[in-house]
Order: C-alpha cells, then structure tokens, then sequence
C-alpha cells in the first residue's frame, strides 16, 4: 500500500513503473510470526488502501462477499426448512462461491482448498480486519507494528 502514491509520483515525473508477478518465481511467507502479526500488518494500511481502489471495484467486492455470505445462510435456512430443492438450491450456491474463491486463492498464494471451504469464515475475519485498520487508521490514527506504536498524519494524496 506504501508504493502506491510512490507510483504516482513516479509516474507524474515521466518515469515507468512496471509491476511483474512471482508465480513459480518468488516464494515467500508474509507474515511468518502468526496472525497477530497479520493482524498488525493488515490494519496499518487495509482501510487506506481501499481509498485507491475504484468505486465500482469496491462496491462489486462488497457485493461478492456479501453473496458469499448469504449462500452460507441459505444453507441454514434451506435446512430449517428440510425442503431437499432448497437444500440441493444453497449447497451448489455455496460451492459456486467456494471454487470461485479457490480460484482467486491459487493466483494469490499456497492455500490449502480444504481450508478454503470455510470461506464465510475467511471473509469474517477479512471484514473485521477492514473494519479494525478503518477505526485505527481513520479514528484513532495510530496503529501499531512490530512492538511500534505508530501516529498518522493527515493523508496527502499526489494524483
């Protein structure tokens, strides 16, 4: 998220900025102490990067997950139920949703698929984390990484 705006001036001053994947190439754990440090890492910048992502890619994402979790609760509802069409109807919703993300999870890192089947799990903790880095960043404007406790300024945007 920190190379954003340096992009930005990089750009403005006529200079190219290449970005190349490491798939197959680089391999890497990113945040090898655990999910604290995950936690950490992710709420110093979640909330202010999204700021740089395109209204209507913010929104279908939104949208997305939001599908996502409600095919989770179709599953319950089409069990309260026990009518066997909307059983049959929320387990290929689910699935649909669970290959997708699977999906995406092979282009992005190593993830193990049988993990992946608790997406609405995953995005339950994604959306926490968002709405963490947003209170910390936003409100508080202090995060913490790596033991440090960090004050933001006022964000300038170069555009």
């Amino acid at each position: 998220m920190e190379n954003i705006d340096l992009g930005k001036v990089l750009l403005n001053e006529g200079i190219s900025v290449y970005l190349y994947g490491g798939k197959g190439n680089l391999h890497f754990r990113m945040y090898p102490e655990g999910y604290r440090s995950l936690a950490e890492g992710w709420s110093k910048s979640f909330f202010s990067g999204s700021k740089n992502t395109h209204p209507f890619i913010l929104m279908g994402t939104g949208l997305w997950i939001t599908g996502a979790f409600v095919s989770a609760i179709f599953i319950i509802y089409s069990m309260v139920t026990g009518k066997f069409i909307l059983i049959l109807l929320s387990f290929i919703s689910y699935f649909i949703y669970y290959y997708q993300f699977v999906g995406m999870a092979k282009k992005a890192g190593d993830f193990h698929s049988w993990l992946l089947i608790f997406y609405p799990l995953l995005f339950g903790y994604f959306i926490l984390l968002f709405t963490w880095s947003a209170i910390k960043t936003h409100l508080f404007k202090r995060v913490s990484r790596k033991g440090r406790e960090i004050r933001l300024k006022e964000e300038k945007h170069v555009d």
